[in-house]
């Protein structure tokens, strides 16, 4: 079978993006790899004054790479702005359960991202008199980029995270995906049987948490509750998504983009969709 990465097809890729890092970042590669593989084919490349950090840095990420920053963002992750560092750069985190989730978005970010480690080591504490069992917990964040700064720039103010109207227009399906799967379950109206989606926001503002839903009513088209929780000094927000054959559209569309690893948080339809690759 033919190499699907000759020489032919990878010289192909250099004349018409003109630098490592930018083939790295079309082919979801690191740039050591694609390196690697011009030096084994024996491809001439122009010699750089610029460091690998470098030309990674300046080459602009992917429309994907982007939406997957962006619904992290909205999700679990963390956007984070050193201050020696001009760029900010992206923070993801999940327990071993969700293991397999998060080297989906680290190779998605390729070659942007670095390897995912081991953060924190499962352990057992006392909190309140009760016995609680933490799992071990993984890592991994992009390098300090532009694109990754001009999401900063939107949506952290005062280092907390916010959003604005622009979120309407920008979240698109593989950001919507990724906010759900970070954030969000699916449940069983006990008083219909019917179906029920919610999506922790208690990140935001009720202010944001109508924006948010002007946003998802480009992808769902049942109805859009905001439900509010109070706990002691504190209130949380919860979106609510009901009526039963909307919620079962809405989860078979980001069912097709997200691996298998994590579809388990989508409840219990089997609809057959190939994830993204």
């Amino acid at each position: 079978m033919k190499d699907r990465y000759d020489k032919d097809y990878l010289v192909g890729l250099y004349k018409t993006h003109g630098s490592i890092g930018k083939v790295a970042a079309f082919l979801g590669k690191s740039y050591g790899t694609i390196s690697y593989w011009c030096h084994k084919h024996d491809i001439k490349v122009q010699s750089s004054c610029m460091t690998i950090f470098r030309a990674i840095q300046n080459t602009p990420m992917s429309k994907s790479q982007k939406s997957v920053v962006l619904g992290s963002v909205l999700g679990d992750g963390c956007l984070k702005l050193a201050p020696h560092s001009k760029n900010a750069r992206l923070v993801l985190g999940h327990s071993v359960t969700q293991l397999q989730y998060l080297t989906w978005k680290n190779e998605i970010l390729k070659p942007f991202s670095r390897g995912v480690k081991l953060d924190q080591k499962a352990k057992t504490k006392i909190i309140r008199g009760c016995v609680c069992h933490s799992k071990d917990f993984y890592r991994c964040w992009t390098i300090a980029h532009p694109d990754v700064t001009s999401i900063y720039k939107r949506y952290v103010k005062n280092h907390k995270k916010c959003v604005s109207y622009d979120i309407i227009d920008e979240l698109d399906l593989i950001a919507l995906s990724i906010w759900f799967a970070d954030d969000g379950s699916v449940y069983t109206d006990k008083r219909n049987g019917g179906m029920i989606c919610s999506l922790a926001t208690n990140s935001f503002s009720y202010k944001e948490q109508l924006i948010l839903v002007e946003a998802l009513r480009r992808f769902f088209k049942g109805t859009i509750k905001i439900d509010k929780q109070g706990n002691i000094g504190r209130t949380d927000f919860y979106l609510r998504l009901y009526k039963t054959e909307c919620i079962i559209q809405f989860l078979t569309t980001i069912k097709s983009v997200l691996p298998e690893c994590i579809h388990y948080k989508l409840g219990p339809q089997r609809l057959g969709v190939k994830p993204l690759k």
